[in-house]
């Protein structure tokens, strides 16, 4: 249980699935090792569509010296990246 001086008693259990693959992520990004390689495998997963841009590039900003490398089905909410694989057969995918 968490509590401040003013509120009610919070237990961490009765976050969403969302706000606990956000804690999960932020931790996992910060205990990283300097330099890291960190694999995100679908980054979307319980989380709202509308935030995930902000929220990697927050998450990103945080560790400037390490590499992310997405692992994702939703490519269009990265395309803030240097370089796009795209495996698989794919008859067309513009990039606008």
């Amino acid at each position: 249980m968490i509590q401040s001086e003013n509120s009610e008693p919070f237990n961490p259990l009765r976050l969403s699935s969302g706000e606990k693959a956000v804690l999960y992520y932020i931790a996992g990004v910060l205990f990283a090792m300097p330099n890291a390689v960190i694999l995100v495998e679908d980054p979307e997963f319980y989380l709202h569509h509308s935030i995930m841009k902000s929220l990697w590039d927050s998450i990103e900003s945080l560790r400037k010296d390490c590499t992310f490398v997405y692992l994702t089905h939703d490519w269009i909410s990265r395309l803030r990246v240097s370089r796009v694989l795209v495996f698989g057969s794919v008859r067309s995918m513009p990039i606008t």
